[in-house]
């Protein structure tokens, strides 16, 4: 009988070979049990450690079952950075640079610097960071709260007291 050699990995096939011919790459490190050999003549996959006559050493096992091909998630999370990769420096600043603007934004013109900080925080979310989400939430609540005190003092008149 003669078998093709299959590469797991590429596909590709080597071959065909004889019983000598892949008993040597036995010897050479070339077959293993565990290598998927193809039967020339059928075109039927089997492990070379079920082939009768190759000398591994080892007893022949069953083929494995063929794995189930992986499924695909249907609901892909967009805008969301993978766990485990590395947030990039500009988007690290961009999350600094909107924090930075909220605080300002609460004390003086909560609408240009609070908005500021919500476009950056819409940037980095948009670019896969996290954190985007809270920077934002930060940013809206910064704006609001900024637009609280300013109508506040305004109406009591704090404002043109602090001028005088």
């Amino acid at each position: 009988m003669n078998y093709f050699v299959v590469d797991q990995t590429s596909g590709q096939k080597y071959g065909p070979a004889d019983l000598a011919t892949l008993n040597q790459w036995v010897v050479e490190g070339r077959v293993t049990p565990t290598t998927m050999l193809e039967d020339a003549a059928t075109g039927q996959q089997v492990l070379a450690s079920s082939v009768p006559g190759l000398s591994l050493g080892v007893p022949p096992t069953a083929a494995p079952p063929p794995a189930a091909a992986p499924v695909a998630n249907p609901y892909p999370r967009q805008f969301e950075q993978a766990p485990g990769l590395p947030v990039s420096s500009e988007q690290s600043g961009l999350i600094t640079a909107s924090y930075i603007l909220s605080a300002v934004g609460l004390c003086v013109c909560p609408i240009a610097f609070s908005g500021g900080a919500i476009a950056c925080a819409v940037i980095a979310k948009n670019r896969g960071d996290q954190r985007g989400q809270t920077a934002m939430i930060v940013g809206i609540v910064s704006l609001v709260a900024g637009i609280i005190i300013g109508v506040v003092l305004a109406t009591t008149g704090a404002l043109t007291r602090l001028g005088r």
